[in-house]
């Protein structure tokens, strides 16, 4: 069998967005590893840009805010939280490559669960909205 090799080597062709230019423009939102966990997700977790804004619309911020006060971090967490609950739900039943396509009561949109590789090639969960 052929060895595979990669399409490029060194940097990215240009116009080729990099997950840290992602994070940097808003289309992912990283969600901090303790509210994460405390959902029960063992990886990173970014949201897609449009979950972050339908969650955090009305608190004007494009990322999750970093040395704010506790009620503050409460309020995004509490936001944040029924999500990062079903998506470990389906984390705990989703096979290697495999989407997962699932809701969150009270919620009139569906999410999808996708596990891919961050800047460095470690899996990340990302989670966005179901466009079907």
């Amino acid at each position: 069998m052929p060895e595979k090799k990669p399409l490029w080597r060194g940097k990215l062709p240009k116009g080729i967005p990099t997950y840290e230019g992602l994070i940097a423009d808003g289309t992912l939102v990283p969600i901090p590893r303790a509210i994460s966990v405390a959902a029960g997700l063992n990886l990173e977790v970014v949201l897609g840009g449009e979950v972050w804004h339908l969650l955090t619309d009305d608190l004007a911020a494009d990322r999750w805010p970093e040395a704010s006060a506790p009620s503050v971090e409460a309020e995004f967490t509490d936001r944040v939280m029924p999500v990062l609950v079903a998506a470990a739900a389906q984390a705990s039943e989703q096979q290697r490559g495999e989407d997962r396509f699932f809701t969150v009561p009270g919620m009139s949109w569906g999410l999808v669960l996708h596990v891919g590789p961050d800047g460095d090639n470690v899996p990340v969960y990302k989670i966005f909205v179901d466009e079907a």
